[in-house]
């Protein structure tokens, strides 16, 4: 698999807005091409969470903050941008049709993209990236640090 993204950082709030994502997954035989499409934009809005909005908070305490979906963020229909997906077909000789697996494929491609493009956008102001999830409340604290 692989990923291409080009994202436009907002530096006043830290959102972040996809302008362009590309992203090639060699599922082997291609079995059901619409079930594919499913699976391989499911892994993205699943890893595109994982990136942005969610995470694990926790009291001083140890009380956990993020115990429901009222404070656990997960991206919305809303939220996923539009995705250019392509295939290449190589077949698997390890099964009996020839197809692989794409269910969880872009898990640990999109973090990396997402992460990459978001620090490509910000290099002119010299923010580093080095840990996730990136959300624009993030964002906005790397860009402070980086103007001191």
């Amino acid at each position: 698999m692989a990923e291409a993204i080009v994202v436009e950082v907002d530096p006043e709030t830290g959102q972040v807005q996809f302008l362009k994502w590309a992203s090639v997954h060699d599922a082997g035989t291609i079995l059901n091409p619409l079930l594919l499409e499913g699976q391989v934009m499911g892994s993205i809005a699943h890893a595109l969470g994982g990136t942005l909005y969610e995470e694990w908070a926790y009291d001083e305490n140890g009380q956990c903050l993020t115990a429901s979906f009222q404070d656990y963020l997960v991206p919305t229909a809303m939220e996923v941008p539009m995705v250019d997906i392509g295939h290449v077909e190589t077949p698997s000789p390890l099964t009996a049709l020839g197809s692989k697996g794409v269910g969880e494929s872009s898990t640990m491609s999109v973090p990396v993209a997402i992460a990459n493009a978001i620090a490509d956008a910000l290099a002119p102001l010299g923010v580093t990236i080095n840990e996730l999830p990136l959300s624009p409340n993030k964002i906005w604290h790397l860009i402070q640090e980086a103007n001191k």
